[in-house]
């Protein structure tokens, strides 16, 4: 299983291969972190008490519709571990997390939709279904979903009785925005995953969290480890979820991400280079040549997306970030293109 962020044992200048927050982590969540210092000595609080108000508050919903975890692979692991689906349904290209939930489990079989056919994908849903992930946008290609076929595919899974997992984390950072928290808690089968990861720049803390109705909150607390968040996770969701409240931090990411995207998506393509249209913080492109080793001896680390299915050699995924950054990475891109 592949992922970014392997900075280890390279020498990297630039990561591109993870898609987080270019604004960087606020000073806010890292005063929130250094202060939990002084706790280490105590067991975090195994019901979640204070992170759940911050997120039931910025989320508007309930204290026991919402659920702490490890970031949302755990919580995307529990769910998967509680539905136990026969079948499962992804898009083709998605993230690779969703697979790794699934092989867990003894004879899930699961099936794809092009997302070059994702119209129909509430067609292919059917009584058999038993799990259906979704990422809005889709992971790797930065594509939004669009509101009327969200709301189709949502109610075409109430009617067959289908879990559907919408994966949210990339959406506070991209155009188009449309959530479905407020409908999460008033279905049977929906859950919303979300993550502080991307938005607030802090993957190395884990903390995300899950909406959905207090009954299957309740149920999902039963597939996760006791205490499965540290102290500082638990601190860091809390100041995090308190910015989305009081802050217009990502209002002012929003702005930059847009801004740079469309810096960076232009001037690929002057260079020659065919991207793919993204709504949020990475850009899908493909070229020809070994573009991944020859920017990693210059320090710049891109994500090579020939492991996910439906892509092939040739296809990378870049981060949106600062412009210092951006420009580094096209001067060497256009060096390459041009040799």
């Amino acid at each position: 299983m592949s992922h970014g962020g392997d900075i280890y044992e390279k020498k990297i200048e630039y990561d591109f291969s993870v898609s987080i927050n270019p604004m960087g982590a606020p000073a806010e969540v890292i005063d929130a972190l250094k202060d939990s210092i002084g706790h280490v000595n105590e067991y975090p609080d195994i019901r979640q008490r204070r992170l759940k108000e911050a997120l039931a508050a910025s989320e508007k919903c309930n204290i026991d519709e919402v659920l702490g975890g490890s970031g949302a692979s755990e919580i995307l692991f529990a769910i998967a571990q509680m539905v136990k689906p026969a079948t499962a349904l992804l898009i083709s290209p998605c993230f690779s997390g969703y697979g790794h939930a699934l092989k867990v489990l003894e004879n899930c079989r699961i099936k794809y939709c092009p997302e070059t056919e994702i119209e129909t994908l509430p067609d292919r849903i059917d009584a058999d279904t038993g799990i259906v992930f979704i990422a809005n946008p889709n992971n790797p290609t930065g594509r939004n979903i669009d509101k009327k076929l969200l709301l189709k595919i949502a109610d075409r899974c109430e009617r067959t009785g289908t879990c559907l997992i919408i994966d949210e984390c990339f959406l506070p950072l991209s155009e188009h925005q449309y959530s479905l928290s407020s409908l999460a808690t008033k279905r049977k089968n929906l859950f919303v995953v979300k993550a502080f990861t991307k938005t607030f720049a802090i993957p190395g803390v884990r903390i995300g969290y899950v909406i959905s109705s207090a009954d299957n909150i309740s149920r999902l607390t039963g597939y996760l480890p006791e205490w499965n968040l540290s102290i500082q996770a638990m601190e860091a969701g809390i100041a995090c979820a308190g910015m989305m409240m009081d802050t217009d931090y990502l209002e002012r990411s929003y702005s930059m991400v847009k801004k740079e995207r469309r810096y960076l998506d232009s001037n690929l393509k002057k260079i020659g280079i065919e991207t793919t249209p993204s709504d949020t913080c990475y850009i899908l492109f493909k070229t020809k040549g070994n573009l991944y080793d020859k920017l990693l001896e210059k320090g710049l680390l891109i994500r090579d997306c020939s492991d996910f299915k439906g892509l092939k050699k040739g296809w990378f995924r870049i981060a949106v970030k600062d412009h210092e950054a951006n420009i580094s990475l096209l001067e060497e891109i256009c060096k390459m293109t041009k040799s």
